[in-house]
């Protein structure tokens, strides 16, 4: 599973989320956090044992990495929930109805381990559509993963991959 800054940012904002616990001092068992003020996010190493510099600024990214960083993708889905993260249906219609059936937008994890590559939907689901844009964006994303996943696994893709000769023709 990978997540972005960005993809933290608007959970957190959207859910209100303030604080998130980050790990305990490992001397005097005080928690550490990561403290949201709108839209800046810090850390707060201060514990009892020690004299702490207090809320440190970090970025974004510093909390994606903190994410990603995580050998156990059950833990990096625990923690991304905790930044308001959730996998599953939003809510949200962003490019309106396609079909009556449609039931709006879905927020998945895409995922690469034991040499495989899955896709967590969060919720059964009968059929998948997306603007043009965003399909080659989950193209590229499965692909990545397919190749971490062979990488990992030692494996040999039998194809090649390569850029895809794409034209857009406009018909009026």
């Amino acid at each position: 599973m990978t997540v972005t800054a960005e993809q933290l940012r608007m959970a957190a904002t959207m859910t209100g989320v303030q604080s998130i616990d980050h790990h305990k001092c490992s001397i005097c068992n005080t928690m550490t956090h990561y403290l949201i003020r709108g839209d800046e996010i810090f850390f707060d190493a201060s514990c009892n044992c020690s004299v702490g510099v207090g809320w440190q600024r970090r970025t974004w990214n510093d909390a994606a990495d903190w994410v990603n960083m995580q050998k156990d993708v059950a833990t990096q889905m625990e923690i991304a929930e905790l930044f308001g993260l959730k996998i599953g249906a939003t809510g949200e219609f962003p490019d309106g109805k396609l079909t009556p059936q449609d039931e709006g937008a879905i927020q998945v994890a895409v995922i690469s381990e034991k040499g495989a590559v899955r896709i967590n939907f969060g919720k059964p689901i009968t059929w998948l559509g997306m603007p043009a844009k965003d399909a080659i964006g989950f193209a590229s994303l499965v692909i990545k993963h397919a190749i971490e996943a062979a990488n990992a696994s030692g494996e040999v893709l039998p194809i090649e991959i390569m850029e895809l000769p794409i034209r857009v023709v406009n018909e009026t």
